[in-house]
């Protein structure tokens, strides 16, 4: 089917490509048009098309939409594919082909099929920590929800305890990347709101890490194509809660000890830090939540 405006005269051309989102990928349509200029005089006269002089003229004409212009098609995700630039080649004779690109961000759920939804991917990598112990065998493990131990951590103490042993404690890094939509939420909320997790604890399970083992130790918001960016929230994982062991410390600025010259008290301690739930995160969206748990196709 043609289409004539004031200037020109254009009708699509088969076939149009498309390709569905992914968690890391966006969906794309790609499909083309050829204008042409309107025919003067009798017998008709066709005046090539200049790129890029007409641009602006095409634009106004509605031949091309604007910039972030919506699909103006049907489908699922489709119709939240946005306008993203067009590429322009001179045909013989002063036509013009134009080659239109479109996509989104959103995905379908495959569970309730809406397509108002956005990517979330959690990554996992495994590393260790240094960390000195001067108890072996302790009887009282590093308390989750305590900053400093109630109580000795017991266990025998090494030989040349002063000077410790350095162990590895195995902790991981968790990331969590979530693609946002910059017209519902815009970044000036997301980097304000977020920022507020940096430096904390999760007072309760998250992405089954238990409660306190997990430490929010970056946000960053990066643009993507169009209105949309990612946010990455970065976590560490910590097997111990994050906690060294630490000799007590006498009155005289030295290791308080007992009467055969051992360390007489060593507790876990770790940093004092404000706690709060991560799941705040998700903001009540349990298929979100799944996902992140579970993978972005659950």
């Amino acid at each position: 089917m043609s289409v004539t405006t004031a200037s020109f005269t254009y009708h699509e051309v088969e076939p149009i490509s498309c390709q569905d989102p992914t968690a890391d990928k966006p969906g794309t349509i790609v499909n083309r048009i050829i204008v042409e200029r309107t025919p003067i005089g009798v017998p008709p006269s066709f005046a090539p098309i200049a790129i890029p002089d007409d641009v602006a003229d095409l634009v106004n004409e509605n031949v091309l939409p604007l910039e972030g212009e919506p699909w103006p098609g049907g489908g699922t995700w489709h119709q939240l594919c946005r306008f993203r630039g067009a590429t322009y080649e001179t045909l013989p004779g002063g036509a013009l082909s134009v080659t239109l690109n479109w996509s989104t961000r959103y995905i379908v759920d495959p569970v309730t099929g809406s397509a108002n939804q956005l990517p979330v991917v959690m990554e996992y990598g495994t590393r260790a920590r240094s960390t000195t112990i001067y108890r072996s065998g302790y009887t009282v493990n590093p308390p989750a929800a305590l900053n400093v131990s109630a109580t000795d951590i017991g266990g025998a103490s090494l030989k040349s305890s002063d000077e410790g042993s350095t162990v590895d404690v195995t902790t991981s890094n968790v990331r969590l990347r979530v693609v946002q939509d910059a017209s519902v939420v815009p970044v000036k909320t997301a980097a304000s709101t977020l920022s507020n997790y940096q430096g904390k604890l999760n007072s309760a399970t998250f992405c089954d890490f238990a409660a306190y083992s997990l430490l929010c130790v970056g946000v960053s918001v990066n643009p993507l194509e169009g209105e949309f960016y990612e946010v990455v929230m970065e976590f560490l994982w910590d097997q111990w809660y994050h906690h060294e062991q630490v000799a007590t410390i006498a009155a005289d600025g030295r290791p308080s000890r007992t009467s055969a010259g051992e360390l007489a008290e060593v507790k876990w301690k770790r940093m004092a830090r404000s706690t709060t739930d991560f799941n705040n995160l998700f903001a009540g969206d349990a298929r979100l939540k799944l996902r992140a748990e579970n993978g972005w196709w659950v």
